[in-house]
């Protein structure tokens, strides 16, 4: 088995939330996902992967929001007693996706950034795709 490592895997641990989806009945993995945060206000996700033989059953949608969702309470907006903003939160989520997964992430949420265009990156065409929060 061949490791792929890129920039991010020597990221602080609290700047970097991991998730695994499993089978509730065998406990195998079903899909994982990568969230970093990057800044104050922008966190990036990444390493979406769901096995290829149960695509297609919202797992990878599941995986989406629940790192959204872990984002926000990790790294999210803080509130005074009056409910205001104490602090910035984050702001956006922005990811490197595969050209032809783009439909999957506006399914989500996420809209391309038509300034960047297409892209290579890892051997094939990409694009940058943003969900403002």
């Amino acid at each position: 088995m061949e490791v792929e490592r890129d920039e991010y895997d020597n990221f602080p641990r609290e700047d970097v939330i991991h998730l695994l989806a499993r089978d509730r009945d065998t406990n195998e993995p079903l899909g994982t996902i990568r969230m970093i945060r990057k800044s104050a206000t922008t966190v990036k996700l990444g390493r979406l992967a769901v096995r290829s033989d149960i695509r297609g059953r919202s797992i990878g949608r599941i995986l989406v929001d629940a790192g959204e969702a872990a984002s926000i309470m990790a790294w999210g907006p803080g509130t005074d007693h009056d409910g205001r903003r104490a602090q910035p939160g984050i702001r956006e989520i922005v990811a490197n996706s595969q050209e032809d997964k783009r439909g999957f992430y506006e399914k989500c949420g996420y809209v391309m950034d038509e300034k960047l265009g297409v892209f290579n990156e890892d051997g094939g065409p990409h694009v940058k795709v943003v969900k403002m929060l």
